[in-house]
C-alpha cells in the first residue's frame, strides 16, 4: 500500500507539468524502471493515503532506523512508524500522536530486558498493534499509559511481565485483539473511566487476568481468561460491564471486592475455578451467567451492613443447570425439595421454610441476611464453603441438618445473629461446625460435631486457634449449648476473645486433637456444667488469660495434658464437684491466683494440682487420693499453697500413706475418710520443720554454753 501510494504521487506531480503523451510516456517509464527497485530503494519516508508520514524502522530500506525510540523522536504528529520483524532491546517513551506498527505480531519483538516499562505513553491518541512486548522490570509494565484518551493497543502478545498493561488516569481507550501471559496483572487500571477490552486472551497471570483499582464505566467483552490467581477483579470500582466472557481454572474467575457496586455481569461461562462468581459489593446485576463444575461456583460477602447483600441476581443464572434463587425483602415463602436448586439466599425476608433441599459447591449452601421467624430443616449440604451463613439474623431455626466437607463453617452466625436455635444437627468434616462470632442468645442443642480438621489461625488480637466444633469468638455472648457429642476436632469448643457468660452443659466432649475446651483472652463468666471431658489429646480444659469462669459437675478423665489447665493471668477460676481422674496433671495453675478448687475427687492422676509462678489456689474440702507422685506439688518457694481441710487417701494425712505433698503447701489440718478433722501435733506442719530443728539447736547450744560457764566457776 505505502509503494503504490508513493507511485501514485510522483505520477501525478510529473503529469501535471507535461503533454498527454508526455504523460504516458513517464508512465510507461516509471511502471518499467522504477516500480521492480522501489522496495530495495525506498527511503526512510513515505506517506500513506490519508496523507501522513510513515517512517520505517529496521529492514533493508535505504536510511531505515535501526532505533523505534529515534524514529518516534523524528516522527511527525499523526505519523506512522513501520516496524520490520526482528528483536529490539528497547524501552521506549511515545510522546506525540503517532501509530506505532510492526510487520508481525509475533515476529516484531521489543524486549525491555528486565528494565523499566517496555512501552510508555505519554499523550492521546496513539495506537500501538501487531507486536510481542516482554521483559518490563519489577512494578513496571509491557505497555504502560498514564494520562493517556483515545488509544488503542491492538493485537499485540505481551507476556513475560510485571504488568502487562497498565493504565493510569487514562481514559476511552481499546485493548482489542491481544494475548497477555505471564505477567504478575495481565491488564492492571487505575483511576481510569471508559476503557475497552475485548477479544483478548489472558491467561497464566501470576495475580490477576484483569484488574481494577477506583475505576468505573469501562467494559470487557469477547475474553477468555484463564489459569490466573484471579480472572477479573473489581476493588472499588462501579457501573461497569462484563460480557460474553469464559473464565476458567482461575482462583476466582470473576470478583467484585469492597465497594464494588453496580456492576453489570452478562452471558458469562465460568467453570474449573475455585470461585466462579464472589461478590463482596451491592447492586450489581447479573444475567444469563452461567457456572459450572467450580469449587465455590456463587459466593456473596458483605461487611458493614445488610445493605452489602443487595444484588440483583435472577433466575437466568445457572449453577451446573440449576437456578439462582436470590430473594430480597419476601415474606412466607417456601421453598423444598421441588425446585432444582443451585443457591438459595434470603435478605431482608421473614417466615420463609426451607426443607429438603441439596445445597454443594457453593459459597453459600444456604444465605441468610436480617431474616427473621424462617425455619431450615432435613437439609443436605455438602462441600460448600459455609453450610448455613446467617447474617444479623433472629429467631430463626435450624433443624435435623446435615453439614460437611465445609471449608469454613457447617454454620456461620455473624454480626449480631441473636435468639436463633440449632439443634439436632449432624456437623462432620468441617473446618468448623459451629462458629458464632459477634453474636449472642443463641442455643445450640442435641448436636453431633466431629472431624472438624485442624488449620490453626490467628485473631485479630493475636490469639491463637484452631479448627473447632463450636467456636465462640468476638464478643459471642450468652449462648447455650447443651447435650452436644463433640468429639474429633482440632479443639471441641472455643471461647476467645471477650466472649462473656456462655454456658456449655451436659456435653460429652472427647478425643479432641487439641483442647476438650478452650478459653481465651477476655472471656469471663462462662460456665461449664455436668459435662464428662476426656481423651483430648492435651488438656481436658484450658484457660488463657480468662478470669472468673466456673466448672462444676464435670468428669474430667484420660486427657494427655491437664484435666484442666488455669494458664496465665486466668484468675478466680471456680472449680467444684467434678471427678478429675487420668490425666497427666488433674489441675494445673501457672501466674494464677485466687482461683478456687473445692468438693471435686482428683485421683489416679501422674500429679493432682500441680502450682507454678506465683499461683495461689485455695484448694479444701476435696478428695485427693492415688496420685502416683504429688497429691500437690507446688514448684514456687516464693508463695504457699493454701490446701486445708483436703482428705489425702490416709486418715494419717499426706507424706505417709496418703499422697505426697511437695514443700511450700499448707495441708494442715485435713480431712479423714469419714471427714473429722486431723492436725499435725501442736500445729507443726510440714514446710515449717527447718524453723524447729532451727529453735531446738540454738536452744541446745545455749545449754551447752551455760553449762561450761558454771564449771569454770566452780
Amino acid at each position: 500500500m505505502i509503494i503504490d501510494i508513493y507511485l501514485h504521487s510522483t505520477i501525478f506531480l510529473i503529469s501535471e507539468s507535461i503533454n498527454d503523451i508526455m504523460k504516458k510516456f513517464v508512465v510507461i517509464l516509471l511502471l518499467v524502471t522504477v516500480l521492480p527497485f522501489l522496495s530495495i530503494f525506498q527511503s526512510a519516508s513515505a506517506v500513506d493515503e490519508k496523507g501522513n508520514i510513515v517512517i520505517y524502522v529496521g529492514g533493508v530500506g535505504d536510511g531505515n532506523y535501526t532505533s523505534i525510540q529515534e524514529a518516534i523522536d523524528n516522527a511527525s504528529i499523526g505519523g506512522i512508524i513501520y516496524v520490520y520483524s526482528g528483536v529490539y532491546n528497547e524501552h521506549i517513551i511515545i510522546d506525540r500522536k503517532i501509530t506505532l506498527a510492526g510487520e508481525s505480531r509475533d515476529e516484531t519483538i521489543i524486549d525491555g530486558a528486565g528494565l523499566e516499562n517496555v512501552i510508555r505513553v505519554n499523550t492521546s491518541f496513539v495506537s500501538i498493534m501487531n507486536f510481542t512486548i516482554i521483559n518490563s522490570s519489577g512494578n513496571r509494565a509491557g505497555i504502560y499509559f498514564e494520562n493517556v484518551l483515545n488509544s488503542t493497543i491492538k493485537n499485540c502478545n505481551i507476556s513475560d511481565n510485571n504488568g502487562g498493561i497498565m493504565f493510569d488516569y487514562s481514559s476511552n481507550n481499546s485493548i482489542i485483539d491481544c494475548f497477555l501471559s505471564n505477567n504478575e496483572n495481565g491488564i492492571d487500571i487505575w483511576e481510569s473511566t471508559n476503557n475497552e477490552i475485548k477479544n483478548c486472551n489472558i491467561l497464566s497471570s501470576e495475580n490477576n487476568g484483569i484488574v481494577f483499582f477506583s475505576s468505573s464505566e469501562n467494559s470487557i467483552s469477547n475474553c477468555s481468561i484463564s489459569n490466573n490467581s484471579n480472572g477479573i477483579s473489581f476493588d472499588n470500582s462501579l457501573n461497569n460491564k462484563i460480557e460474553n466472557c469464559t473464565t476458567y481454572s482461575n482462583g476466582c474467575g470473576i470478583w467484585l471486592e469492597r465497594l464494588s457496586e453496580n456492576n453489570r455481569i452478562k452471558n458469562c461461562n465460568s467453570s474449573n475455578n475455585t470461585y466462579g462468581i464472589k461478590l463482596a459489593s451491592a447492586n450489581n446485576i447479573l444475567r444469563n451467567n452461567t457456572l459450572w463444575n467450580n469449587n465455590y461456583s456463587f459466593s456473596v460477602h458483605g461487611f458493614d451492613s445488610v445493605k452489602d447483600y443487595y444484588e440483583d441476581v435472577d433466575e437466568s443464572n445457572k449453577i451446573n443447570g440449576k437456578p439462582i434463587y436470590y430473594a430480597l425483602e419476601q415474606d412466607n415463602l417456601e421453598f423444598n425439595e421441588t425446585m432444582d436448586i443451585g443457591f438459595l439466599a434470603l435478605v431482608s425476608c421473614s417466615n420463609i421454610t426451607i426443607k429438603n433441599i441439596n445445597v454443594s459447591y457453593n459459597g453459600h449452601g444456604i444465605l441468610l441476611v436480617n431474616t427473621t421467624n424462617s425455619v431450615i430443616e432435613n437439609t443436605t449440604f455438602f462441600d460448600n464453603e459455609y453450610g448455613i451463613h446467617l447474617y444479623e439474623c433472629t429467631d430463626n431455626k435450624i433443624m435435623n441438618c446435615s453439614i460437611s466437607w465445609s471449608s469454613e463453617s457447617a454454620i456461620y452466625l455473624w454480626h449480631y445473629s441473636q435468639n436463633n436455635t440449632i439443634e439436632n444437627c449432624k456437623l462432620t468434616l468441617n473446618n468448623f461446625g459451629v462458629h458464632l462470632d459477634q453474636s449472642s442468645n443463641n442455643i445450640i442443642k442435641n448436636c453431633n460435631i466431629s472431624l472438624s480438621h485442624f488449620i490453626g489461625g490467628e485473631g485479630p488480637y493475636g490469639e491463637k486457634f484452631s479448627s473447632s466444633g463450636i467456636f465462640l469468638y468476638a464478643k459471642s455472648n450468652s449462648n447455650i449449648v447443651s447435650n452436644c457429642s463433640i468429639s474429633k476436632n482440632g479443639i471441641g469448643i472455643s471461647i476467645i476473645t471477650f466472649s462473656d457468660t456462655n454456658k456449655i452443659e451436659n456435653c460429652d466432649i472427647h478425643s479432641n486433637d487439641y483442647y476438650g475446651i478452650y478459653l481465651e483472652r477476655g472471656s469471663r463468666e462462662n460456665m461449664i456444667a455436668n459435662c464428662n471431658i476426656h481423651l483430648n489429646s492435651k488438656d481436658g480444659i484450658y484457660l488463657y488469660k480468662c478470669s472468673d469462669n466456673s466448672i462444676s459437675g464435670c468428669s474430667i478423665y484420660s486427657n494427655n495434658g491437664s484435666g484442666v489447665y488455669v494458664y496465665y493471668a486466668s484468675d478466680r477460676t471456680m472449680i467444684q464437684n467434678c471427678s478429675i481422674l487420668e490425666n497427666y496433671y488433674g489441675v494445673s495453675f501457672y501466674i494464677s491466683s485466687d482461683s478456687i478448687v473445692t468438693n471435686c475427687s482428683i485421683y489416679s492422676n501422674i500429679i493432682g494440682l500441680f502450682c507454678e509462678w506465683d499461683s495461689t489456689p485455695s484448694i479444701n474440702q476435696n478428695r485427693i487420693y492415688n496420685n502416683s507422685e504429688y497429691g500437690i506439688k507446688n514448684d514456687d518457694s516464693s508463695v504457699m499453697v493454701n490446701a486445708t481441710y483436703n482428705y489425702w487417701g490416709s486418715d494419717d494425712g499426706p507424706n505417709g500413706k496418703g499422697d505426697n505433698v511437695s514443700n511450700y503447701v499448707n495441708y494442715n489440718p485435713w480431712l479423714t475418710e469419714s471427714g473429722d478433722i486431723r492436725y499435725l501435733p501442736e500445729t507443726l506442719r510440714k514446710g515449717e520443720w527447718n524453723n524447729v530443728i532451727t529453735i531446738i539447736t540454738i536452744a541446745v547450744i545455749i545449754a551447752l554454753l551455760f553449762i561450761i560457764l558454771i564449771k569454770r566457776r566452780h
